[in-house]
Formats: structure tokens, C-alpha cells, sequence
């Protein structure tokens, strides 16, 4: 059924076919944004994962704006990987100067504690999950449209059904956008392992 879809037109084209229209209807594109909204804080593939390496000199780091999630915090040259702590945690942390070895995330910035020393030296790398890069005709194609066809085309054809009023075709289509994720995220738990959790002591787990 979705074999045949690889970009952002064969996309519409398919939706359009399901939909019973001549042409991909002017509300397709809205469809595919609210699938994108939808699938994103669930979707857990590899396809979503991302690197980026910091010099620290301060204890504030900005988040990419691809960010959605943290996987991991490491000083690379040590190994160390720093563990994760709520933000009242952070709080009830003493300043002081040394390695880091917790962090936090708050809005758009990665904290880290204790300090580094200012000479801004110490090396981070932050393994995370990002957000999915929307289609457009711009932007015609992205790796989870490349892998997971399904999970586009059930996805938009939930929110028609909602929008048409057909609660039948709503159901069906979304039983099929559920498991479509399900799916996805189960052939990559072993690869992408679990989302990063806090225990209520703070501890991740």
C-alpha cells in the first residue's frame, strides 16, 4: 500500500486516491502537519538520532534546534557518561567548580554541574533525539517518509476522517497509524534502547 511513496507529491497523490478526490485537496498539507505533531513525542527510531559535540566553559549550554530529547551526556575523553537529574535537583546543588558528572534540561538550555573550570576546555558530546524535519514541497522528502511510509499515510488519513466527520474511517485509520509506530518503535527498542526516565529519587533509570 505505501511502497509506492517516497516523497512529499506521492504522498498527496496516495492521500488523494484514499480521500476519493481528483487532486490532492487543499487540506492534505494541514493533515500531514497535524500527523507530524502527533507521531513526534511517540516515534522512537534510529532515524531521529543525532550528535552534537560541545566545548564547555560554562556550567549553560544551548540544546540544538532540532532537540526533542536526550539520550545521553558524555565527556568523551574520560568515557564518563553524567547522569541525569530533575530540575529541583539541579537547584539544591551547592555552586562549585569541577568535572561535571549531572545535567538537566530547562527550556532551551543543557545545564551542567558542578561548573566546568573557565578556561573552557572540557569536552561533551550529546547523543539525542530530534525533532522530525516536516515535509513540503520544499522539503520533499525526509528519512522517516523514506522508511516509515505508513505511519504518513495513516497518520494524515486520521485527521481527514476527523475532519469529515467519519468516525468509522477514523477509527480504522488510526488503529493502523497506532500500530504503524508501534511497529516502527519495536524494531528499533534494541538500537535506540529506552527513553531517558527519572526515578522519583532523581536517579535515571
Amino acid at each position: 500500500m505505501t511502497a509506492a511513496i517516497s516523497t512529499y507529491d506521492e504522498l498527496l497523490d496516495k492521500a488523494a486516491d484514499f480521500m476519493l478526490v481528483a487532486e490532492a485537496d487543499l487540506n492534505i498539507p494541514a493533515f500531514i502537519r497535524l500527523a507530524e505533531a502527533q507521531f513526534e513525542p511517540i516515534l522512537r527510531v534510529r532515524e531521529m538520532e543525532k550528535t552534537v559535540n560541545y566545548i564547555v566553559g560554562s556550567e549553560s549550554l544551548t540544546v540544538p534546534t532540532s532537540f526533542l530529547e536526550a539520550r545521553s551526556l558524555t565527556l568523551p575523553d574520560s568515557g564518563r557518561k553524567l547522569t541525569y537529574v530533575s530540575m529541583d535537583e539541579f537547584r539544591a546543588r551547592k555552586s562549585s567548580t569541577a568535572t561535571p558528572y549531572i545535567f538537566t534540561i530547562w527550556g532551551e538550555e543543557l545545564l551542567v554541574h558542578p561548573k566546568p573550570n573557565a578556561d573552557g576546555t572540557v569536552k561533551m558530546v550529546l547523543d539525542y533525539m530530534s525533532r522530525v524535519s516536516p515535509l513540503s514541497t520544499e522539503a520533499p522528502v525526509n528519512p522517516i517518509l523514506k522508511k516509515y511510509p505508513d505511519i504518513y499515510l495513516y497518520g494524515l488519513l486520521t485527521n481527514s476522517a476527523g475532519y469529515l466527520k467519519d468516525p468509522e474511517m477514523q477509527s480504522t485509520w488510526g488503529n493502523l497509524f497506532s500500530s504503524a509506530i508501534q511497529s516502527a518503535n519495536k524494531a528499533n527498542k534494541r538500537i535506540v534502547g529506552q527513553r531517558l526516565r527519572m526515578s522519583p529519587s532523581g536517579a535515571p533509570v
